[in-house]
Parts: structure tokens; sequence; C-alpha cells
């Protein structure tokens, strides 16, 4: 069951990937399966650029209060994974 604080952490989350694919990108997505078999730093890697691409198309449509909600979200939360994940 989700804590409720986590709650405004998954509908950042949720509001961050629908606004990444509503601006078009010249970048090709790979599947879960390809993301998994990438060590540790790859995938970071891979989520920092995810993250940055977001915050520059939300700062590029002038919302900058959302760019700086998502980084906010990145760099001073602490996120506890829900239980059916651990």
């Amino acid at each position: 069951m989700l804590k409720l604080r986590t709650v405004p952490a998954i509908a950042l989350a949720v509001a961050i990937v629908a606004a990444a694919l509503s601006f078009p990108v010249s970048m090709k997505a790979i599947g879960f399966e390809k993301f998994d078999r990438y060590n540790s730093v790859a995938q970071a890697e891979c989520l920092a650029n995810m993250v940055q691409m977001t915050m520059l198309a939300f700062r590029n449509e002038g919302r900058a209060d959302l760019a700086d909600q998502v980084d906010k979200l990145f760099t001073t939360s602490t996120f506890s994974s829900p239980a059916c994940l651990t």
C-alpha cells in the first residue's frame, strides 16, 4: 500500500512522463529489457538525461515552475519505494 507522502511524488512522476511524451524529441526510446541490462552507471545516466530533457522542455514551454518542481523532487527528496517494489 502506498504511503500518503509518496502520492505527490508519484503524481509528479506521472506529470513528468506525460510532459515528456507531449514534446517531440529526436531520441529513440529503449525498452525495459534493454534498460535492465545496463549497468547501474548507465541506468543513472539514462535517468538523469530524461530528467534534464523534461526540465528543458518545461522551461522551453514557459513552465519554469514545473521545471523547478522536478529539480526539487530529484535533488532534495528521499523516495522510499512502495512495498510491492522491494
